[in-house]
C-alpha cells in the first residue's frame, strides 16, 4: 500500500501525526544512525534526577507485567514517538522521559497514588514532593491481521493511527493544556539557566539551534511561542531536532528500539544477528519500530 493512501484510510483520527517516506528519514531523518549497543538503557532513578536538574516532570511510559501487553505498547509508545509531528515532539520535549513498571515508581521512586497499570504516568518534580498523575486514555482496540487484503490492512493502518493521536492528545492535555501551565514549566526551567543561555534561547528564535540548550530550555520557547504565536512554527523547528535526539535517535531508558515487519524482531544495537519469534504476519507502517521491553531472550 502507497503511504498517501494508509494517509487517507486513517482520517480524522490522525492529527497531529506524519507519514513521511522513506525507512530512514521516517525513523530518525537523513544520516542519523540507529541507536548503538546499549543505548536507551538506564535507571529510572537517573531519569528522575535528569528531570529535576532540568526543572522537567518526568513522564513514564508504563511497562506492563504481561509480555502480551509488553509488545501492544511498545507497538504504542513507538508509533508516539516516530510518527508524531511537530507540534507533539514540542510536547514531549518538555518532559524527561523513560519506560518503568508501575511497581519501580512505587519503589524506586516512592510515588505515590498509583493504581493499575495507565498507559503513562507523569510525575511532577518541582516543589517537595513528588505528585504523580496517571495518563490512561480509551484507546481503541489494536487491530492485527494476518490477511493481505487492503481492506484488512487499511483497518489495521487506521487503528494504529488513531490509537497514536489518541495518545498523544492525552499527554498534550495532561502536560501542556494552556498557556498557564507552560508558563509554570517554563518558570521551573528557568531556575537552573544562566542569563546568557537564557538570551541565547530567546536568539534561536531567529538564528541558530542549540540542540542541547533547546531541549533544556523547552518550556522556555514553547511560551515565547504562546506570547507571540508568529514564532510558533520556528519555536517547533527548534524543538524538533532536540526531540529527536532524546526520543528516535536512542530509546528512551528502561526499553531498547526493535523492528518488526510482522515475522521476526530484530533488536536495533544487537550485534548478535538474530532474529526473534515470529509475529502477526502483518504490521501496521506506524508500529513497525516499536520498543522493547524484554531483556530475557
Amino acid at each position: 500500500m502507497k503511504r498517501r493512501d494508509v494517509l487517507k484510510l486513517a482520517g480524522a483520527g490522525t492529527v497531529g501525526l506524519v507519514l513521511p517516506g522513506g525507512i530512514e528519514r521516517w525513523f530518525l531523518g537523513p544520516g542519523v544512525p540507529f541507536a548503538p549497543e546499549g543505548e536507551g538503557q538506564g535507571e529510572p532513578e537517573a531519569a528522575l534526577k535528569r528531570a529535576r536538574e532540568a526543572g522537567k516532570p518526568l513522564l513514564v511510559l508504563v511497562i506492563p507485567v504481561k509480555d502480551k501487553e509488553k509488545r501492544e505498547r511498545g507497538r504504542l509508545f513507538g508509533g508516539l514517538l516516530n510518527w508524531t509531528g511537530d507540534e507533539i515532539l514540542a510536547d514531549l520535549a518538555l518532559c524527561e522521559i523513560a519506560c518503568a513498571p508501575v511497581e519501580t515508581l512505587r519503589d524506586a521512586l516512592k510515588v505515590e497514588g498509583l493504581s493499575g497499570e495507565p498507559l503513562a504516568v507523569l510525575v511532577e518534580t518541582s516543589g517537595g514532593g513528588l505528585r504523580a498523575r496517571a495518563i490512561d486514555p480509551e484507546l481503541p482496540p489494536e487491530v492485527s491481521t494476518r490477511g493481505r487484503e487492503l481492506g484488512q490492512r487499511g483497518e489495521a493502518e487506521r487503528s494504529a493511527s488513531n490509537r497514536i493521536a489518541r495518545l498523544a492528545e492525552a499527554i498534550r492535555a495532561a502536560v501542556a493544556p494552556d498557556r498557564t501551565a507552560i508558563a509554570a514549566l517554563a518558570a521551573a526551567a528557568e531556575v537552573g539557566l544562566t542569563p546568557e543561555q537564557k538570551v541565547a534561547l530567546t536568539a534561536m528564535v531567529e538564528g541558530e539551534v542549540d540542540v542541547a540548550l533547546a531541549d533544556r530550555g523547552a518550556a522556555i520557547l514553547r511560551l515565547l511561542a504562546e506570547v507571540e504565536p508568529t514564532r510558533r512554527p520556528r519555536v517547533l523547528q527548534a524543538l524538533r531536532p532536540a526531540a529527536l535526539a532524546r526520543l528516535r535517535w536512542k530509546a528512551p531508558p528502561g526499553a531498547k528500539w526493535a523492528y518488526s515487519k510482522g515475522c521476526g524482531t530484530r533488536v536495533e544495537g544487537d550485534d548478535t544477528g538474530g532474529v526473534i519469534g515470529c509475529g502477526m504476519g502483518y504490521v501496521p507502517e506506524a508500529s513497525q519500530r516499536f520498543l522493547w521491553f524484554f531483556t530475557d531472550r
